[in-house]
């Protein structure tokens, strides 16, 4: 699962207080902590190191690792993992912050894409799941299992066709064809329940002018 780097807002410039040997070191202490985001469990921050204060264009002036640990009462970064650039022992004074770099926006982009694959069939997804066919969702307490009865749950159809309306004195009369019947995985709509017909034969309703208007959005629901 791809995690993406938390950083810190308007990356603001602090030093490491000790010389860090990143080829090794698991962890490395700076002047100010609070130039880093702190963490919750299960997340990682990133911290980039240059040479020059962050003036230089030169990619191998750089370095960018992640951190999992973070200790306000030492200034301590822990849990370090180079990610790019060159690892060196970067001595006292060294410039650090909490920029934004490519490995950040490729791990939000790595994340993006798993999600957009992921399939509740397998997996949880925004409190929805598939279990033994049924669809399930998460009501903050309980798993509920939604109602697939086709008498109590009205799947959506597609529009009639031939619809006319043919004035007559005081009356109209409405007709159309029913459209064919809507198959949602194994469930099968009793084409429109609105419509109480399950064939596709002509049909006419016959209303006073005055009722010609609730009689069509009746129709059209």
């Amino acid at each position: 699962m791809s995690v993406i780097p938390k950083g810190k807002e308007f990356s603001p410039h602090t030093t490491l207080s000790e010389a860090c040997d990143t080829t090794t070191a698991e962890s490395c202490k700076v002047t100010d902590i609070n130039a880093f985001a702190d963490l919750e469990p299960g997340e990682e921050g990133i911290i980039v190191f240059c040479v020059n204060e962050f003036h230089s264009k030169n990619p191998d002036d750089f370095e960018i690792m992640t951190y999992s640990g973070y200790d306000a009462g030492n200034n301590q970064l822990t849990g370090l993992v180079h990610r790019d650039g060159v690892a060196r022992n970067w001595p006292e004074g060294t410039y650090v912050a909490s920029y934004g770099t490519w490995y950040s926006f490729e791990q939000m982009k790595q994340a993006l894409f798993n999600h957009e694959n992921q399939q509740i069939e397998q997996d949880e997804v925004h409190g929805l799941r598939v279990v033994e066919g049924s669809l399930d969702y998460y009501d903050g307490e309980n798993w509920v299992t939604v109602e697939t009865d086709l008498s109590s749950v009205a799947i959506p159809v597609h529009p009639v066709s031939d619809f006319s309306a043919d004035p007559d004195d005081e009356q109209a009369i409405l007709t159309w064809h029913n459209p064919d019947n809507r198959v949602v995985g194994t469930m099968t709509s009793n084409s429109h329940k609105r419509l109480q017909r399950r064939d596709c034969l002509t049909r006419q309703m016959t209303c006073s002018s005055e009722e010609h208007s609730t009689a069509y959005r009746w129709k059209m629901a």
